[in-house]
């Protein structure tokens, strides 16, 4: 049977406990909302980087090269791209 003494250490226990979760739980949550933003910035700016392309392309009859596309914005679509490109 418990006494009281003890109760109350696992009670600040459980306390600590579930403090410690709820800081977790906030960190990860507010760094996947980063990682998210970030991810939805980089994507929004590979769509105007192609849609761009796409009207060279079609409105000023450029030559299409994809190697050369990807090597002249690598810098502002990094998520796109490997490491070993």
């Amino acid at each position: 049977m418990m006494t009281i003494h003890d109760q109350h250490v696992s009670q600040e226990i459980d306390q600590t406990e579930s403090t410690q979760n709820k800081k977790r739980k906030s960190t990860k949550s507010s760094t996947s909302s980063m990682t998210k933003f970030l991810s939805s910035i980089e994507i929004i700016t590979y769509r105007s980087l192609v849609q761009k392309e796409y009207n060279s392309i079609v409105d000023e009859e450029k030559e299409y090269n994809v190697m050369q596309f990807w090597q002249q914005n690598q810098s502002q679509i990094e998520m796109f791209i490997e490491d070993d490109f």
